[in-house]
């Protein structure tokens, strides 16, 4: 299969709405990283070893997947230390 050249469309904007899109915020500005607070931190060490984790996650307030990549992280430190 022979590759395609690529091609470039150019769209005209109007100058309002580019300022309208201008104000938004975009959405990966500051949402890299979750912050964690030393409380959620330490409810997340209590409860790990006995209680389930979607309801921990729950609590805690963010997703499971989240809660068990900060718990993992917690423990390297914990353990370098």
């Amino acid at each position: 299969m022979a590759n395609r050249p690529s091609r470039k469309v150019v769209i005209e904007i109007d100058p309002e709405i580019e300022r309208l899109l201008a104000s938004i915020p975009d959405t990966r500005v500051g949402a890299s990283r979750r912050q964690f607070t030393p409380q959620q931190d330490k409810l997340i060490l209590a409860g790990w070893e006995k209680k389930d984790k979607r309801a921990l996650a729950a609590l805690v307030g963010c997703h499971e997947t989240t809660m068990r990549k900060r718990y993992r992280e917690l423990k390297a430190v914990d353990e370098s230390t």
